[in-house]
C-alpha cells in the first residue's frame, strides 16, 4: 500500500487540483494559490519522491504515478468533479489520469505541457539526463536546468525554483526521467476528451515551444488556449496574475 501523499488545501468553490512539474513541489505554486484560493477549493501536492510524499520503488512509469494521484483524489471525497491541472511533468500525469478514468474529472489543464510523446532527440536527452546525475549528482543538474525554464534568467523567481530543486532526491530525477522518457503518446486522447481542455503556453517556451501547445490545442474539441508573452516555462513565477485569470475563468465555465 502507498503511504500518502503530502498535499495542501485551501478556498472554497469549484475544487483544482494542481500538479507540479519535475525537480518541483507544491512549494513551486506558494504564491500562486493566493490568487485562485478566494474563488476556488484549490489542493497541491507532492508527487511521489518530491518534497513530503514518500518515493516509488524504481523503474516506475507516469501511469503508476498518475494512479497514486488519481487515488489521493478519490480520497479527498469533493463534492464535485475537480479540475486537475498539470505542469509540464504534472502535466502528463494529468493526461494519464484522464485518459484511463475520464468521468471523475470535469476536463484538463495543461500548464506548459504536452500530449506528445518524447521525440528519439528527446529520449536521448533524457538518457544523457540520466548518465549525467548518476555521475555528478542532483546540484549540478538543478543548476543547468532551472535557469533555462524562464525567459529572463536574472528574473528573481529563479532562486525559488532553485531551492526547491535542490531538495529533489538523485533518484527521484533519474526515475522520472526515465518514465517520461516511456511515456505513450497521448494525442489520441484529445480528440477523444468530450471534456474541456485548458492550455497555458509560453511564448518563449524552449522546453514545451508555441508550436507544439497550438498543434496540442488543435488536436482536442474543446480546447481555451492562453498565450503568456515574455514568459518561458515557469507562468506561475512569471506571470502568475495572468496564469490564476486564465484557471479561474476556465473552472467558471466548466463546472
Amino acid at each position: 500500500m502507498m503511504p500518502a501523499l503530502h498535499f495542501q488545501r485551501t478556498g472554497t468553490g469549484f475544487p483544482v487540483i494542481l500538479i507540479h512539474g519535475y525537480c518541483e513541489t507544491l512549494e513551486i505554486w506558494r504564491d500562486f494559490v493566493p490568487l485562485l484560493s478566494n474563488h476556488l477549493d484549490v489542493t497541491t501536492l507532492d508527487l511521489p519522491g518530491f518534497g513530503k510524499s514518500p518515493a516509488l520503488q524504481q523503474p516506475f512509469t507516469v501511469d503508476e504515478v498518475a494512479d497514486i494521484v488519481t487515488d489521493f483524489i478519490k480520497s479527498q471525497h469533493f463534492t464535485e468533479k475537480p479540475l486537475p491541472i498539470g505542469h509540464s511533468l504534472g502535466g502528463y500525469v494529468v493526461l494519464s489520469m484522464v485518459a484511463r478514468y475520464p468521468d471523475l474529472f470535469a476536463g484538463a489543464g495543461l500548464f506548459h505541457s504536452t500530449a506528445f510523446a518524447d521525440s528519439e532527440e528527446k529520449k536521448a536527452n533524457r538518457n544523457k539526463a540520466i548518465e549525467f546525475v548518476n555521475r555528478n549528482g542532483a546540484r549540478p543538474f538543478i543548476d543547468s536546468l532551472i535557469p533555462n525554464l524562464f525567459a529572463d534568467k536574472r528574473n528573481n523567481r529563479v532562486k525559488t525554483a532553485l531551492d526547491i530543486g535542490y531538495q529533489t532526491p538523485d533518484s527521484t530525477i533519474t526515475g522520472y526521467a526515465a518514465a517520461m522518457r516511456d511515456r505513450p503518446d497521448r494525442s489520441g486522447l484529445l480528440s477523444a476528451l468530450s471534456a474541456n481542455l485548458l492550455i497555458i503556453a509560453g511564448q518563449q517556451d524552449t522546453v514545451v515551444p508555441e508550436a507544439v501547445s497550438h498543434q496540442t490545442a488543435g488536436l482536442a474539441k474543446n480546447a481555451v488556449f492562453t498565450l503568456l508573452s515574455g514568459v518561458g516555462h515557469m507562468g506561475m513565477l512569471e506571470a502568475p496574475e495572468a496564469c490564476a485569470m486564465a484557471i479561474v475563468s476556465f473552472a467558471r465555465k466548466n463546472r
